[in-house]
């Protein structure tokens, strides 16, 4: 298996597939800090310290390890890809994915890790460098984040979901397989099926209001519970994707197709946001980071989709299209 996105999330997985044996690749992005210190063979080795002290099978107990992982510079080899995980930032998934189509196998597997798969899966599907091969959606909690080069942290132990589209073709026997391999890891890999557009509405939910606001505003993440103006835009932006993921799947599903997936209602999408923002409460989010930084942001694939979407459905989505708007203006 191949890991594509050195960061926090893709220096997490590698380590720990490479820790239960998997033997994973990373692919470094040409011109990546880390293709210094890479050995004459081609590998880097990577620290992986767990707070928690999560081992290989998922015990606890105080652990730092030191991984050997093999690495090759994206687009630059001719090995064929057969699975690659994506740990990107959603605004450089696609053209990540397209650099790499030359190694990629024609039914290849794609397994989206990054923020905003339900905007990504359709900018994939529209690719036409992409044409033919498999995608499999994923949603981690699991936190990390990189000390350095060389140091990744496994910062806050959750859990991970991976599911696809109704519309998916990959063989059932082949995405089995890609789970087995992806939960030696021990970050764990429950196969939701179709039943993974509900983790993906929640999870886009808590991106959609969290991280605009809290970059908005350069607070931490609890703050938003405590603003009457944060608990106003928390209610009309999960009422807003309650919309429109209704809207989506009746169109594509039709009445009945749409029942079976039990999509969160928008009290359900509250609740979870107003539980994650008070789980994390001290935390600045991915958004506000990147805004400090002065790096760009996801919002595109997050309100900005939203936005879109709403336009396109005939569905009122104001306040994820504000939101989306400001955040422009303040990069």
């Amino acid at each position: 298996m191949h890991v594509l996105g050195a960061g926090a999330v893709g220096c997490l997985w590698s380590a720990r597939l490479a820790l239960a044996g998997a033997a994973p690749t990373l692919l470094l992005r040409p011109g990546s800090s880390k293709i210094c210190l890479c050995t004459p063979s081609g590998t880097v080795k990577l620290r992986l310290e767990s707070p928690a002290g999560m081992k290989p099978g998922g015990e606890c107990g105080q652990s730092t390890h030191v991984v050997e992982l093999k690495t090759q510079v994206a687009g630059q080899d001719n090995m064929p890809i057969h699975t690659v995980l994506v740990a990107t930032k959603a605004y450089q998934t696609v053209a990540a994915l397209e650099a790499l189509h030359a190694q990629l196998v024609p039914d290849a597997v794609m397994v989206v890790l990054s923020n905003g798969v339900l905007a990504l899966s359709e900018d994939i599907a529209a690719s036409p460098a992409l044409a033919g091969r498999h995608t499999i959606l994923g949603s981690t909690t699991h936190g990390a984040w990189v000390r350095d080069d060389l140091n990744v942290v496994h910062a806050g132990i959750g859990r991970t979901w991976f599911g696809h589209r109704p519309q998916s073709h990959l063989e059932a026997g082949r995405y089995a397989e890609i789970l087995a391999q992806l939960n030696k890891s021990g970050l764990g890999a429950s196969d939701t099926g179709v039943g993974f557009l509900r983790h993906a509405w929640l999870k886009l939910a808590a991106n959609a209001v969290i991280n605009p606001l809290t970059a908005l505003w350069e607070v931490p993440n609890g703050d938003i519970l405590m603003r009457e103006e944060g608990l106003a835009a928390l209610r009309s932006v999960c009422q807003e994707i309650s919309d429109v993921a209704t809207t989506m799947a009746i169109r594509e599903l039709g009445p009945e197709g749409y029942s079976s997936l039990q999509l969160p209602s928008a009290k359900e999408l509250e609740e979870f946001v107003r539980r994650v923002a008070a789980q994390t409460a001290g935390n600045r989010s991915s958004m506000l980071q990147d805004i400090l930084a002065g790096r760009p942001t996801e919002i595109e694939f997050l309100n900005g989709w939203l936005a879109k979407k709403g336009q396109e459905l005939g569905v009122r989505t104001s306040v994820c299209a504000r939101l989306a708007d400001s955040i422009r203006q303040k990069t």
